[in-house]
């Protein structure tokens, strides 16, 4: 994985808002009626709605996401679902706390 690309991920406050608001799908898109946002993911429209951005800017946003890890996604049909890699985030928050560490 190319570090350079989960640090610039981390490093926008909306990318990071991107990721909170999927850690709780069920509560922040519990409207979602194509798909269930926890089993499936949550459209690109309505991340995009939820931050109050165009879909363009939204969509530049959690490309940068995908191409880092933190996000998977899925098209089915005409739409795009993003969820969030929990495995991922947790791996590179192991990675950098081990950087930062005091070395002898």
């Amino acid at each position: 994985m190319d570090r350079s690309i989960q640090i610039k991920a981390m490093a926008s406050e909306v990318r990071m808002s991107i990721l909170r608001l999927l850690a709780e799908p069920q509560k922040h898109f519990k409207d979602q009626w194509s798909a269930d946002p926890v089993a499936f993911g949550v459209c690109m429209t309505l991340i995009a709605k939820a931050l109050g951005v165009a879909q363009p800017t939204a969509s530049r946003h959690l490309d940068i996401l995908r191409q880092a890890g933190f996000i998977t996604v899925k098209k089915h049909h005409k739409w795009s679902y993003c969820r969030r890699d929990d495995s991922a985030i947790q791996e590179y928050i192991a990675w950098l706390q081990t950087q930062l560490s005091a070395r002898p």
